[in-house]
């Protein structure tokens, strides 16, 4: 069951609603990867992603599990198995566009996912509801300071 805000300020007539999902009924929804904005950018970010067959076997396992999760699940998940870490815009280098798309959006911080357990490549995005937005991908681990 997906609940729905109500949003007030959507309202032009009696007969015009807008209705927002909140993040909590998306919780224990599955996450839709939604790779529009990566594409719009194609000159600008790293899309290079498959450079060996292991990690694109990596990438395709790492969706196909993370789809078969509930954001809950993916939330409960250690970073370095399925699940996340949420970075500050300050620790980000390059990728200005990504940076200028999420403050417009209200997003404060970028998600980002490891694509293998071993190695440095990861997707970066930010979460919308149920939908994950892939921003660009990290292949050389010099996209973001690591701690």
């Amino acid at each position: 069951m997906v609940s729905l805000k109500y949003n007030n300020d959507a309202v032009d007539s009696p007969d015009t609603f807008q209705f927002q999902e909140t993040s909590e009924s998306t919780d224990e929804a599955h996450p839709i990867f939604n790779f529009e904005p990566i594409s719009l950018h194609a000159n600008e970010a790293d899309i290079n992603l498959i450079k060996t067959k292991e990690t694109s076997h990596n990438f395709l396992k790492r969706i196909e599990k993370l789809s078969s999760m509930t954001w809950s699940d993916i939330k409960k998940s250690p970073r370095d198995k399925y699940g996340f870490e949420l970075l500050p815009f300050s620790c980000i280098h390059g990728c200005s566009w990504m940076l200028s798309d999420l403050k417009k959006a209200g997003i404060k911080k970028v998600m980002v996912f490891r694509i293998q357990n071993r190695g440095v490549s990861r997707m970066l995005g930010a979460r919308f509801g149920k939908e994950f937005k892939v921003y660009c991908f990290d292949n050389d681990g010099d996209l973001y300071d690591h701690d």
